[in-house]
């Protein structure tokens, strides 16, 4: 699952029923983000599927914290690694950004 983190993201993510409507693109996300987060805390705090991807004019620190403790890449600076990443069957071996 790869988590691209924009300004949309942390928008959509860090909203709640009250400030945004309850469907769409933004109940979406929230959904998604739910499901990996508790994914990643049954999985005793490691990350079988998540990758998160932020896109060069985003601060790292919107990256949430869970995610945080596996590589994260830089659109479009990590495109070829990424670009391996998602080609490769099994990817759980992953190769950190430089």
């Amino acid at each position: 699952m790869i988590f691209v983190i924009s300004d949309g993201f942390c928008h959509d993510v860090r909203s709640t029923k009250t400030t945004s409507p309850g469907s769409g693109r933004g109940a979406v996300t929230r959904y998604v983000y739910e499901l990996m987060r508790v994914e990643f805390v049954h999985d005793c705090l490691r990350h079988q599927r998540s990758v998160p991807v932020i896109l060069e004019s985003v601060d790292r620190a919107n990256v949430p914290l869970w995610l945080r403790n596996t590589p994260i890449y830089v659109w479009p600076k990590h495109f070829k690694q990424l670009f391996k990443l998602i080609s490769r069957p099994n990817h759980c071996g992953r190769n950190k950004p430089r």
